[in-house]
């Protein structure tokens, strides 16, 4: 998302710099879970290869104490184990994230009320690829659309509702909360097509 596509929606400055602040806010929160991921990754992986490396050279000098050998062949089975344990939790939270992802991006109102009906034992991580997603979102989406935001707006102008500015219509309405579940660029369409209501909402918070 740059400046000078926004420009040429025909956005206002000022809502241009409200856009582009939020989709700051929403790349450095991404980025900041990935490189906590793979910080835990690096050590994690660290750990491993000290603890490989320490049961080698025990192993060397105490080739001929039995016992010892049975309680080095334990700790490197229980080693194997939690690199496989490690792997299998890396790749879950890897999934979930690239699933919650997805469902924001697709426009779900609320990503915790879509989860359920997504099968993940059918979806796969791989090269950071997801595979078996897709058809299940699409699926939803036609299914269940009341969980997603309308692709196009099927109202009259909306208008954001707070404490002290209420609309007796009651159609329409972009609430606050409506407006967290808004992706990009159904954030960019409100900017531009109702700059009143997206700078309402963005100075009330």
């Amino acid at each position: 998302m740059k400046r000078e596509e926004l420009k040429a929606l025909g956005l206002e400055d000022s809502a241009i710099d409200k856009v582009m602040a939020l989709h700051g806010q929403t790349v450095n929160g991404l980025n900041a879970q990935i490189n906590t991921l793979n910080t835990e990754k690096e050590t994690l992986t660290e750990q491993v290869s000290q603890s490989a490396k320490q049961l080698e050279d025990l192993s060397k000098d105490n080739a001929d104490n039995a016992e010892l050998q049975a309680q080095i062949k334990q700790l490197q089975d229980d080693k194997a184990q939690l690199e496989s344990d490690s792997q299998t939790k890396l790749v879950e939270v890897q999934t979930n994230y690239a699933i919650e992802s997805a469902l924001k991006d697709a426009g779900a109102r609320d990503v915790k009320a879509v989860l359920p009906f997504i099968d993940k034992d059918t979806i796969k991580l791989a090269d950071g690829k997801v595979t078996g997603l897709d058809e299940q979102l699409k699926a939803i989406q036609t299914d269940k659309d009341f969980l997603f935001q309308p692709t196009e707006p099927k109202a009259p102008k909306p208008s954001i509702v707070t404490s002290n500015n209420p609309n007796p219509a009651g159609q329409g309405e972009v609430t606050k909360e409506i407006f967290d579940s808004m992706t990009l660029a159904q954030r960019t369409d409100l900017a531009r097509n109702d700059p009143d209501t997206f700078k309402s909402i963005t100075e009330g918070d």
